[in-house]
């Protein structure tokens, strides 16, 4: 079970209490990390017996200062922040074929939401159909991310210099582990040479938004040299989320949006989608692990819901934090009720200042039926919140407990050591197994 974390002196939520999930809801600059995020990611930390820690950022500073954190204490971490000169390699297109497809569709099928369906599933069957080319030639040469690439990706769609065309005749010629399999190696192989790469392809045209798409992932530099590890020149993904969760290292994930601007979505969403994998399939785990989304509208997806929904049974502990659960509904019936099942889901709530009307009422309603006080006074109590105080409710054995708050200047744990000043230091990021540096110490964004 998790262990208990404190949230002010007199404040804590129970370990069991804590697989409910917990959301840091309030306005930019409400300090939701510093009271309360940063403290909670160093108890967990610090805390025995270890458990596994994941922090997903947008901005870099929650990651670094996680990563600071750990290596204070001497626990094994990886930082991934395609910002920083030597990030460790993460390559999403090694692992399973349809689990590494899926994970790309829920991604790209976010950029791609303003296509009419026919259009959008065309794009989808391009993209199925060139990750099946690359990921078996991959198996065709016993090897996972030498074909497997977005550059490579990049190179089936656009077919530069007839490159494109060359990865498919090879694909089409090679054996396949079944009848089953070579005939849909020679279907596709077919499709692309007589339609897509055929002159005026109609295809081709109705596939510009991924091509496009495709085309400023690799443009990128950052998401270039992260995302593309050379496979001839030695370098591989560095970064199996698989390994890492068994052995309960501590995940440090920036999807760095200052720098990425409208690429850090796919960057972080498609990260957590591979930290959701071994979390959702592991079956009943030996240890408790914890979770934390900074910012969580950035990374939001329909698809991540089932990560909160079974927390329990993984016995995984997840905190969020945003700005307000309208930032959740990305438009259409789907992120409505991902909005909806995520707010319900969530049981322990810290309401910070500047939460919207809106959200005043969604909590009040709620906390009034549980605790018999007044929905209008916990409404005006949480629109009423200034940077010094913040509102909570926190589950005690699966109950909701009365509405309250606490005061910065009595009710705060003091501020915790390892985090002042995040970026002053060169965090290592460090192997999880032999403790070896996996990139040098490099300067911090």
């Amino acid at each position: 079970m998790c262990n208990k974390i404190n949230i002010t002196p007199k404040l804590a939520i129970e370990g069991e209490d804590r697989t409910l999930g917990a959301v840091l809801l309030g306005a930019p600059y409400s300090r939701k990390r510093e009271m309360v995020m940063l403290p909670m990611i160093q108890q967990d930390i610090q805390s025995k017996p270890l458990m596994g820690v994941a922090v997903f950022d947008a901005d870099g500073i929650p990651t670094q200062a996680t990563a600071r954190c750990a290596r204070e204490v001497g626990r094994p971490y990886v930082l991934l922040d395609p910002r920083l000169e030597g990030c460790p390699f993460f390559n999403p297109l090694v692992g399973n074929e349809n689990e590494v497809f899926e994970d790309l569709r829920i991604v790209v099928s976010e950029y791609l939401s303003d296509l009419s369906p026919s259009l959008r599933a065309l794009n989808e069957s391009l993209l199925s159909n060139a990750v099946k080319v690359l990921k078996r030639l991959d198996k065709a040469e016993g090897v996972d991310g030498k074909y497997a690439t977005f550059i490579n990706i990049n190179t089936v769609l656009q077919n530069p210099g007839q490159k494109g065309r060359a990865l498919v005749s090879k694909f089409g010629q090679m054996k396949a582990s079944s009848d089953a399999e070579w005939q849909e190696n020679v279907d596709i192989a077919s499709w692309f040479i007589n339609e897509y790469y055929a002159e005026r392809s109609k295809p081709f045209e109705q596939t510009a938004c991924l091509r496009l798409l495709l085309g400023k992932l690799i443009s990128e530099p950052h998401l270039r040299t992260v995302l593309n590890p050379d496979f001839d020149k030695g370098q591989v993904s560095e970064v199996d989320f698989d390994r890492l969760v068994s052995d309960n290292c501590v995940i440090c994930v920036s999807a760095a949006k200052p720098t990425l601007g409208s690429l850090s979505r796919f960057f972080g969403l498609l990260a957590l989608l591979k930290y959701r994998r071994p979390m959702i399939r592991m079956g009943e785990p030996r240890r408790a692990r914890v979770l934390y989304v900074d910012e969580f509208q950035e990374f939001a997806a329909p698809e991540l819901v089932d990560l909160f929904t079974y927390a329990y049974r993984s016995k995984l502990a997840a905190t969020i934090s945003l700005q307000s659960w309208n930032q959740v509904d990305r438009g259409g019936a789907l992120y409505k009720q991902t909005k909806e099942t995520l707010a319900s889901n969530l049981r322990n709530a810290l309401i910070f200042a500047g939460a919207s009307k809106e959200d005043a009422w969604r909590y009040a309603e709620r906390l009034g039926d549980a605790d018999y006080q007044e929905p209008k006074d916990i409404a005006n109590t949480i629109l009423g919140l200034n940077l010094k105080c913040f509102g909570h409710s926190l589950m005690c054995q699966g109950s909701p407990q009365r509405f309250g708050a606490a005061k910065a200047g009595e009710d705060v744990l003091s501020g915790p050591t390892v985090f002042h000043d995040p970026l002053a230091e060169k965090p290592r990021v460090y192997d999880d197994l032999a403790g070896k540096p996996l990139v040098d110490d490099d300067d911090l964004l």
